[in-house]
């Protein structure tokens, strides 16, 4: 069985590296984006959202800090995102909407830690690694094959339709849907990384970092 998804696994890497390619470009833009407009942002803001920072740093710190709340709001989060790539697959759009999201994802992505790198230091750039890149190890590249398989299905529903393949149609949309089912539920364990494990390490690195 491992053997047989190991070698799904090429033949879709194979078969889809341009895809992959530029749906990594996309998101490096939007991270590029994100990076370049701190410098837009005033003063009053910063200090807006600085102080919002600060006090979620104490909020996780109390013990009693529930993590089923950022774990209910982090599945919710993510499910907006796998049905906006979804539903964009089905879409002829779906070749435009899909990168532009990318673009916001990598947007916030390069904000979020510039912001924290720019106006904390190098403090604030080991909070954003702790704070961020444990759940994004599963995030980002889950969300990356969701959007290569948006993306192909997208085309494919295009091609099917100047040819008239129906019945393939149908097939490809069941396999496309299972697919993003399957992803969908790997995306709880980044999930539950964030709500689970993330704090624990806020709270042992924040009295040192702030």
């Amino acid at each position: 069985m491992f053997s047989k998804v190991n070698l799904y696994i090429k033949k879709h890497l194979a078969s889809n590296i341009g895809a992959y390619a530029l749906v990594l470009f996309f998101f490096l833009v939007g991270i590029s984006l994100g990076a370049i407009s701190i410098n837009s942002v005033n003063s009053e803001m910063k200090s807006q959202v600085i102080s919002y920072i600060e006090g979620f740093l104490k909020l996780v710190s109390n013990k009693n800090f529930d993590s089923s709340l950022i774990l209910k709001q982090s599945i919710k989060l993510n499910l907006y995102s796998i049905i906006i790539i979804y539903l964009s697959g089905f879409l002829s759009l779906g070749v435009i909407t899909i990168p532009v999201y990318l673009i916001f994802r990598g947007y916030c992505f390069g904000f979020t830690i510039g912001f924290l790198a720019q106006n904390l230091g190098n403090n604030g750039f080991l909070l954003s690694l702790i704070s961020i890149l444990p759940q994004s190890i599963i995030y980002v590249p889950i969300i990356m094959v969701i959007s290569v398989i948006g993306i192909s299905h997208s085309i494919a529903r295009i091609r099917n339709r100047v040819v008239k393949k129906i019945d393939q149609s149908k097939i490809q949309a069941l396999n496309y849907s299972i697919l993003i089912m399957f992803l969908s539920f790997v995306l709880i364990f980044g999930s539950l990384i964030e709500s689970y494990i993330t704090p624990v390490l806020l709270r042992i690195a924040t009295p040192y970092l702030m």
